[in-house]
């Protein structure tokens, strides 16, 4: 399982990948709540499943109101 911490535009993100049979499958928070969780079907490839957490989380914060 891969795990990455990182801030972004003033929040706080975790992002883990988890083995699902073959794959992996992503997970993220954001400011300790905000759970989300990937929809899609797992892919073989771990660094690709945690950039796609990543890249998921920064939208959601992007689409945060302002406050």
């Amino acid at each position: 399982m891969a795990h990455e911490s990182l801030e972004y535009k003033g929040h706080h993100i975790e992002a883990d990948t988890h083995a699902i049979g073959k794959g992996f499958s992503w997970s993220y928070t954001i400011d300790g709540a905000n759970f989300c969780e990937s929809q899609d079907l797992p892919l073989q490839s771990e660094p690709t499943m945690l950039r796609e957490a990543i890249e998921s989380a920064k939208r959601r914060v992007d689409a945060l109101p302002l406050g």
